[in-house]
């Protein structure tokens, strides 16, 4: 039941970070006139990214995220995960636009421009090396963004 564990605390959270006196009775979660506080600085709570390529992470994201990370960089394969992102949202009422699509980052120019073309509006490079420094850290950041810079976009 670890799915629908997830959506009902993202749907409990949601009520503890935006109601005065939050209520909230689930299968898992039961509360009501609870008071929470600090309330989130972002108005509508803090902002959830749902990760994962499976069908039901795609749906979650289209139903209850703010975000949605699948940790893919292929066009093809995020293509049929972020269209069921995109109806799962549709299906609650929700503007798919509003979910922020981050990508793993590409190797070329290319894809990067593909993905940008999906939808993806951040990519996360985690393949920094043996180098942990700030120093190399920001060099490689540095050689990658050069190497991604797309020519004319």
């Amino acid at each position: 039941h670890r799915g629908e564990r997830a959506d009902e605390y993202l749907r409990a959270m949601r009520a503890l970070w935006t109601a005065p006196l939050a209520e909230h009775h689930g299968r898992f979660v039961d509360f009501a006139r609870v008071r929470m506080f600090p309330k989130p600085v972002h108005a509508g709570g803090v902002h959830v990214v749902v990760g994962g390529r499976s069908p039901a992470a795609s749906r979650r994201a289209g139903r209850l995220g703010d975000g949605f990370y699948p940790n893919l960089s292929d066009p093809e394969e995020l293509r049929p995960v972020i269209a069921a992102r995109r109806d799962a949202a549709r299906e609650a009422g929700r503007d798919p636009e509003r979910i922020e699509i981050t990508a793993s980052a590409p190797r070329d120019p290319e894809t990067l421009l593909a993905l940008e073309d999906l939808g993806v509006r951040r990519v996360v490079t985690a393949a920094l090396g043996a180098d942990q420094s700030i120093e190399g850290v920001k060099a490689k950041l540095g050689r990658y963004l050069e190497r991604m810079r797309p020519g004319g976009r």
